[in-house]
Parts: structure tokens; C-alpha cells; sequence
């Protein structure tokens, strides 16, 4: 396996890219070169990079006539500058991160109307906003599909649009065929676009094909190996498969590259309740430096506080709850629902998680599979929720 890495340095109006290849086995450099351009001439040098590393792979492409091999969406730097600031805090995947993405976006796409990735982008942030718990999914989706389908109007051969309209039409839509149509199309554009082969395994949770989903996200990971939310999300699909110990060695994987990665103790704690490890769960949440998405994380907190016995704090958490959503800012029903199966109050959990429905929360199609929700599924109410998901 081979990796590239490099640094750019950007100084006034010139760009400084050190780029490198390296054995991922041996460490070693298998090529390395530096490039110092105008800050205009940024795209040249993306081709010129990509085209030396080529060469030292002694890859035989099929002629292309000269054309470049990395085709910019924009002649604009100061756009594709903006976009990537955008990229860079949308991956943080927290409230403040998203919401600065919003604006580099939306500054792109002022630079440049005809820019497909910037409205790309766009639509992903929205999603995540509602994906995270920091906005009404009735209120993020709409908007993040009017950008999607922008992107695709510019430019239909771009992996990053139909990625995004998957993730609609799978976390909002629940159109299961359009969600796999998009996400097979991204990859057919580019077989290594990680995004695509990660949201492609949460659809093949959805239509219950779990072994699948955790397929994907081996293959994605070993695209991107130090990838943390591909990690992260692998063991996430093994939690689902209820292969446990595979997960806790997968998670402790993920920490290992990152300990104060957020996401990865969440999950982590998710295993350990259900192995019945309450101190190690525990432990995992309160490890945590920071939420990414508070309101939406402390179903993980209610629900192992409840589960662990802890009941006079799951109910803390659940006032405190019910005193924000009074306050007018939005807690996700299925976060509420999620406290309530810790605290084993069956009625007042499907009243919430009916409510998410109707607020259509992108977790409600994974009912199925959640082992949290095992405890519910001889109940009428949950087979009807199955049902109003339209799950296959």
C-alpha cells in the first residue's frame, strides 16, 4: 500500500506544496518533490503533482491527449480557497464547525455562481446540521436538497453531488432505491470517494443487509486507513452486527490514533452497555473532551445512566431536556425516546420515538438493528413503527 502526504504553506500570494509518497509498510519515501507557484496557478500544480506521482508509480494510464488529470469545477482560487476552509470545519462534524462551513460555502458560491462542489458543500452542512441534532430535519433537508440537486445541474459527473443527494434521500427521504442508485453512482465516478462507500453502508443497515454495511466500511478504511470516522464507523457497523468484541477492538483501534476523539468514546460506551459494563461505559462518555452535538449525545449519556441503574441522573438529564426544548430550541424526539428505553418506560419511549417519526430523525431507520431497541420488539408499537418507516 502506498500513501500520500504532503504540507501547503501559503505565504502573501505563493503556495509552497511539499508532497510525498511513502511505503505504508516500509515507511519509506518512494518519491518526494516541492513546488512553490503562484497562489493562481493552484490548479496547474494539483496536475502537476498528480501527473509525478504517476510517474513514480509507473502507472500506465490510457492516453488523454495531454488533458489534465485533476479537471478544477472553478477558475476561481479565491472559491476553491473558501470551499476548502468550508471542508475543513464541516469535518469537525460539531455545531460551531458546521455552522462556519455554512458561511465558507455560501462565500463560495459568491465567488463563483457555477461552482458544483460549493453547493456540494452546502447541501452535506445542511444535512449535518440536522443529522447532528442541531436543527429540525424538516427545516435542513429541503434546503440541503435544493443545493444537491444545484450541484448536480452544474456538474452531474461530480461523486461529492450524488453523494450528497444519497444521504437525502437515505437519512431524510427514505427512499432506499434512490439512496443506493446515488451512492453506486458516486462510486462508479470514483471508486475511491470514501464518503460514498461510508453512507452506502449506512443504506445497506437500512435495508438490512448489515454484513454488507460492515463490507463498506472495511473497504473505505483501507482506502483511508487513519481516517477517524471511518474507524469509527466501522466499529459502529460491528456494534450493529452484535459483534462486540470485534467492535471494542475496532473502537480501541480508533483511540489509539486519537484518544480524544469524541465520536469513538460514544461508540465505545454503546458496546459496553450492552455487554453490561456500566463503569467502563461510564467512563467512555465522561472521557469525552467535548460534545460534538450535546443535546443529540445525551441520549448516550440518559441511556447509560438509566440502564446502569443510575436513574436520578437520567432523569436530570431528561429535565434538562424538556427545559431547553421549552425554550424553544430544537432536542431531537428520538434523544428523548432514547432516555426512556434507559429508564425501561415503554410507553412514554414509543410516544417519543413516534414523534420522531413524524419529525422523520434519521435514526429511525435503524430500528431493525439497534440492539439497544431489543427489549421493545415483541410489542405491537414497534412492529407498526417498522412499518410507517417503510422499511424493506
Amino acid at each position: 500500500m502506498t500513501l500520500v502526504q504532503g504540507t501547503v504553506r501559503r505565504a502573501g500570494g505563493r503556495l509552497r506544496v511539499s508532497a510525498h509518497l511513502i511505503n505504508a509498510e516500509s515507511g519509506y519515501d518512494l518519491w518526494s518533490d516541492e513546488y512553490e507557484r503562484d497562489v493562481r496557478d493552484v490548479f496547474a500544480v494539483q496536475d502537476e503533482i498528480t501527473r509525478a506521482i504517476v510517474g513514480a508509480l509507473r502507472v500506465k494510464l490510457a492516453a488523454n491527449g495531454g488533458a489534465p488529470f485533476a479537471r478544477p469545477t472553478t477558475t476561481s482560487p479565491e472559491a476553491h480557497d473558501l470551499y476548502l476552509h468550508g471542508r475543513f470545519f464541516y469535518e469537525k462534524r460539531n455545531e460551531e464547525g458546521l455552522r462556519r462551513a455554512l458561511v465558507y460555502f455560501r462565500q463560495a458560491i459568491e465567488k463563483d455562481s457555477a461552482y458544483a462542489l460549493a453547493y456540494s458543500g452546502l447541501a452535506d452542512t445542511y444535512s449535518f446540521l440536522s443529522a447532528f441534532g442541531f436543527e429540525t430535519p424538516r427545516e435542513m433537508f429541503p434546503k440541503a436538497k435544493v443545493a444537491a440537486l444545484q450541484a448536480l445541474q452544474l456538474d452531474s459527473t461530480l461523486p461529492e453531488a450524488h453523494t450528497s443527494l444519497g444521504f437525502i434521500s437515505l437519512f431524510y427521504d427514505w427512499d432506499w432505491p434512490a439512496a443506493d442508485r446515488e451512492f453506486r453512482s458516486a462510486l462508479s465516478l470514483d471508486s475511491t470517494y470514501t464518503p460514498a462507500l461510508l453512507y452506502h453502508g449506512w443504506y445497506n443497515v437500512a435495508v438490512g443487509r448489515i454484513d454488507a454495511a460492515v463490507s463498506d466500511l472495511e473497504r473505505a478504511r483501507a482506502i483511508d486507513p487513519l481516517s477517524l470516522i471511518l474507524n469509527t464507523r466501522l466499529g459502529t457497523m460491528l456494534f450493529l452486527a452484535r459483534r462486540y468484541d470485534a467492535a471494542l477492538t475496532q473502537l480501541s483501534r480508533t483511540l489509539a490514533l486519537d484518544s480524544s476523539y469524541d465520536l469513538a468514546h460514544a461508540a465505545l460506551a454503546r458496546v459496553y452497555i450492552q455487554l453490561r459494563q456500566c463503569d467502563r461505559a461510564q467512563l467512555e462518555l465522561h472521557r469525552r473532551t467535548r460534545m460534538v452535538a450535546p443535546y443529540y449525545e445525551s441520549s448516550a449519556l440518559g441511556y447509560a445512566a438509566g440502564a446502569c441503574g443510575h436513574q436520578g441522573e437520567a432523569t436530570r438529564t431528561l429535565e434538562q431536556l424538556h427545559a431547553i426544548r421549552q425554550r424553544g430550541q430544537y432536542v431531537s424526539p428520538a434523544v428523548v425516546a432514547s432516555i426512556y428505553l434507559g429508564l425501561g418506560d415503554k410507553d412514554q419511549a414509543f410516544a417519543w420515538l413516534d414523534r420522531a417519526l413524524d419529525d422523520r430523525t434519521w435514526s429511525m431507520f435503524i430500528l431493525r438493528v439497534d440492539p439497544m431497541l431489543d427489549h421493545l420488539r415483541d410489542d405491537p408499537r414497534y412492529t407498526r413503527l417498522i412499518q410507517r418507516v417503510g422499511l424493506p
